[in-house]
């Protein structure tokens, strides 16, 4: 018998089912992988896909993802916490901003409104980039829209 005990807290996820994020969601890597960067904390997104959008000529696709974030600290005993984006769209690049706090990382996402899958289907959509800057430390989150 295998068992195991995890700190995730889910107050800051407003009732997600996080089986759904983490077996369907599809996972995107943002640490960097080079020797340059220090590293504090490791962090992950996940993307899930938005099924109440209706923006597809026709037929049914996916308008927009939801995305989930993991902060966890490289510590012996890591803190661990999961939080939810509070913007819609798709990520189309993203890149660490230097900074030397300890346990905080920073973030730029480069979205867009829509999926490209939509924007293929509907050219009536308009859409448009956006910035948003999310700040993390194991235990909270701050996303500003640029």
């Amino acid at each position: 018998m295998m068992s195991s005990c995890a700190n995730i807290p889910t107050k800051n996820v407003e009732a997600i089912n996080l089986g759904s994020v983490l077996a369907l969601g599809k996972l995107i890597e943002t640490n960097p992988n080079t020797a340059a960067h220090e590293i504090d904390l490791f962090v992950r997104l996940y993307e899930m896909p938005v099924y109440e959008n209706d923006c597809f000529i026709e037929t049914h696709g996916i308008c927009q993802n939801q995305y989930y974030v993991t902060v966890s600290t490289f510590d012996e005993y890591p803190e661990t916490n999961v939080f939810k984006l509070k913007y819609k769209g798709e990520i189309v690049d993203s890149y660490w901003m230097e900074d030397n706090k300890t346990d905080y990382v920073k973030l730029m996402l480069v979205m867009e409104k829509y999926t490209g899958d939509a924007l293929k289907n509907n050219n009536s959509l308009i859409n448009f980039q956006f910035k948003v800057l999310v700040e993390l430390t194991p235990k909270s989150i701050r996303q500003t829209r640029h």
